[in-house]
């Protein structure tokens, strides 16, 4: 997806349920946030985290945001956002990431794994 949606549903787990934080939620939303459920309908990496946080803090809060193709000047304002809140609230921010949309499933070509890793290479250098 492009651009930067939030969601205020529940996710559950097999270990249990949390819930969205309102407050947090509400926060975002007057900052510009968007809530779009449709964005994490088919999100899988808060469900690889999400059991570790509810097994540790059952009553956590969350506030799942999903995150597309977006500038660095996007990614510098939602960033900035998150922090204040962050910064306000006590929060703790966790992240996730796909580290590679490449390949013939996006769109692009089938590299050998020498070329992907000098492309990865290229590309990530100058933004570290």
């Amino acid at each position: 997806h492009k651009g930067c949606a939030i969601t205020d549903q529940a996710w559950c787990t097999p270990i249990g349920r949390s819930e969205p934080d309102t407050d947090a939620l509400r926060e975002l939303t007057l900052r510009g946030f968007v809530v779009d459920r449709s964005v994490h309908a088919a999100e899988h990496s808060i469900e690889n985290q999400l059991p570790f946080l509810q097994y540790l803090h059952p009553a956590a809060r969350i506030i799942p945001i999903g995150v597309g193709a977006i500038t660095i000047e996007e990614a510098s304002s939602i960033a900035n956002s998150i922090a204040q809140l962050v910064a306000s609230t006590g929060a703790v921010l966790l992240g996730t990431t796909d580290f590679s949309h490449e390949g013939p499933s996006y769109g692009g070509p089938c590299l050998p794994i020498p070329e992907i890793t000098q492309q990865t290479r290229d590309k990530d250098a100058p933004l570290l």
